[in-house]
């Protein structure tokens, strides 16, 4: 087994989503040892616009991104099992707010829908971007600031 250096995956997205069941199946799935963070940058900036306040975020690394959303309906079901109500509207906007941020300042977002995709296949797709990556793409000279956007 062999260490994919210098690449963090970050598993984003909207609350019930499978974000902690996800990095269990790429860490079963993977040949290679991949450092992952359940939940990541893009999840701290929504928060951070969630509770109005002020924080800039400095990364010193450029994280590979993965933002995790469902479709609406299916969403509302899974909601409503685990009695969570919040504005999902809302959510998903910011989120592609902010993920659209990330975007701009050159860090990839990979966008999956667990309700039209397995989390197998997702951690496949996952686990095939991370070992064709070009390392010197995850190299910055200085970190990455990125402030709030206020949306919420």
């Amino acid at each position: 087994m062999s260490v994919i250096n210098n690449i963090i995956v970050e598993i984003d997205g909207i609350p019930n989503t499978s974000k902690t069941i996800l990095s269990k199946y790429i860490n079963m799935l993977s040949t290679n040892t991949i450092a992952i963070r359940d939940t990541g940058i893009l999840s701290a900036m929504v928060n951070n616009d969630k509770a109005y306040t002020e924080n800039t975020f400095v990364l010193p690394y450029k994280p590979f991104i993965v933002l995790l959303t469902s479709n609406d309906d299916d969403q509302a079901i899974k909601n409503r099992l685990a009695k969570v109500d919040y504005d999902l509207k809302a959510t998903k906007n910011i989120y592609m707010k902010y993920a659209n941020q990330l975007s701009a300042h050159g860090i990839p977002v990979y966008m999956y829908n667990v309700s039209e995709m397995s989390l197998y296949k997702i951690a496949k797709d996952i686990i095939d971007k991370v070992n064709n990556i070009d390392l010197s793409d995850y190299i910055i000279i200085k970190p990455i600031v990125l402030k709030p956007l206020h949306i919420s």
